[in-house]
């Protein structure tokens, strides 16, 4: 899961040291607690917290480890499956673009449908597969605001005041 920033991106946190078994085991207690419907502040005085806020952090937190622990578990799980659709989707098309044969067994060309068909599941594949890995994710986000932000409003402004074209449509003779 990990926290939001201000500009809405999750990044995991970074932790200076390792979990006590004690501490996860109470972040556990404290998730049962509030799965039963307790509030906060019961959570607190059950597991002995100064208050209600750090009763609410520990459920977070132990909710958390929790889906990060899961994640990492079933991710390269579905990295493989992710990948074993790509193999299939790359030998079909593969098998397309060798060709097929008609009825007596003589070779008649590309098999058109198994090259897409193939060529749509590794697409698909390679998109799960990157999504899975986070290479989805743009590596540069750029923000405009400012007096960027004013040029740009001030161009797209003269372009929509500016006069049309006169043009003529031309048929183009395709016997050439």
């Amino acid at each position: 899961m990990g926290s939001t920033t201000s500009k809405g991106t999750t990044r995991r946190r970074g932790r200076a040291r390792e979990l006590q078994p004690e501490t996860a085991e109470k972040q556990r207690r404290c998730m049962e607690l509030a799965i039963k419907g307790l509030t906060y502040q019961e959570i607190a005085e059950a597991e002995g917290y100064s208050d209600h806020s750090s009763a609410r952090w520990a459920v977070a937190r132990g909710f958390e480890r929790a889906f990060d622990t899961a994640a990492d578990q079933l991710r390269p799980i579905y990295q493989g499956r992710a990948e074993l659709l790509w193999m299939k989707g790359m030998t079909l098309l593969q098998e397309g673009l060798d060709g097929s044969e008609d009825e007596e067994g003589e070779p008649t060309g590309p098999d058109l449908d198994k090259v897409r068909v193939g060529a749509q599941i590794a697409d698909r594949a390679l998109g799960r597969l990157m999504r899975l890995s986070g290479l989805d994710q743009a590596a540069v986000t750029v923000s405009v605001g400012g007096s960027d932000l004013e040029r740009l409003k001030n161009e797209f402004a003269g372009l929509l005041a500016s006069p049309t074209l006169d043009a003529e449509v031309v048929e183009v003779d395709d016997r050439g």
